[in-house]
């Protein structure tokens, strides 16, 4: 399976030394930790030595999957944020750790990145994830996920900006209707904050200074991507119709200001765009070990190939 790496933005670096770090898994909206499994598993048989975590919410697989819909997105990353530090494999490993998170997971693990500072997350991958915010729910969205989709989806496309929706919906916390900016602006509480957005606040250096750090960030995208939309927000695109047009990255505000420290980590080389075919989340184990990889095993660390 070919990856197309973007040479504009950065290659996978060959600087990763030193031992592996525990990887931390966060599952999407419809998904549970339990399912996260079989991806734990590919890790460990490629690399013997790795602690592979997958974030779980909720007390069961099922109410974890409905909190993937219902529940308030920044409270939600602090409560992982919480369970993660108190982790002393985790939040206690003085080396940091790895981050994959997968469309709205990862999106999640990037507030994480941002807001926790119990736990130093030095390399993340973001796969499918909606960085900019979505557009539109589109009748995709809810394809193949549970009930709680539809009336999350409802919810959304009634009201995204109402309090009692952006506090109890998480889709609401990524939604950037680009006919409706300074609504999102004024009513969005989650992404606005996340990308250092707000026009009457100075950039907060510590939201920014958090994610410049990391050594490497690794934005998967779908190149058939009907889920997202845009398909670009994966890699910070920004919305600017409903019909799926995007900006590209390099003439967004986040870009030209460096709002988030996306341009630092591009201008360190230690930001690389990666695209893989199908639509969204359609992936085999091969090709997420294929980008894993590359950042979960530092190029002195011998991982088993796979056949």
């Amino acid at each position: 399976m070919l990856l197309t790496v973007f040479v504009l933005l950065g290659l996978l670096a060959a600087s990763l030394h030193g031992k592996v770090l525990p990887v931390i898994l966060w599952h999407g909206m419809g998904d549970s930790a339990e399912g996260m499994g079989p991806l734990a598993d590919a890790i460990r048989a490629a690399v013997p030595e790795a602690l592979v975590h997958a974030v779980r919410v909720g007390k069961s697989p099922g109410d974890d999957r409905k909190r993937g819909y219902l529940d308030n997105a920044t409270s939600q990353v602090a409560e992982v944020c919480t369970q993660l530090t108190a982790d002393p494999a985790l939040g206690g490993s003085p080396e940091g750790v790895t981050m994959i998170g997968f469309s709205q997971g990862g999106l999640l693990a990037r507030a994480l990145v941002h807001t926790c500072a119990g736990i130093r997350v030095r390399r993340l991958i973001t796969w499918a994830s909606p960085h900019q915010g979505i557009a539109d729910l589109p009748p995709t969205w809810c394809a193949r996920q549970p009930v709680w989709c539809s009336a999350a989806r409802a919810a959304v496309r009634r009201g995204a900006y109402l309090p009692a929706v952006q506090r109890s919906i998480i889709q609401a916390a990524y939604v950037k209707d680009p006919a409706k900016l300074d609504a999102y602006l004024a009513g969005n509480l989650f992404l606005p904050v996340l990308n250092n957005e707000r026009r009457d606040a100075a950039i907060n250096a510590t939201v920014r200074n958090q994610f410049a750090r990391l050594e490497r960030v690794v934005l998967v995208r779908h190149a058939n991507d009907t889920v997202l939309s845009p398909r670009d927000t994966a890699w910070f695109s920004e919305p600017a119709s409903r019909d799926g047009a995007s900006t590209p990255v390099t003439n967004t505000t986040l870009w030209t200001r460096d709002t988030i420290g996306l341009r630092h980590l591009h201008e360190k080389g230690r930001l690389s765009f990666v695209d893989v075919p199908n639509d969204h989340m359609q992936f085999s184990i091969q090709q997420f070990l294929d980008v894993a990889l590359l950042v979960i095993a530092p190029n002195d660390v011998k991982f088993v190939h796979q056949p």
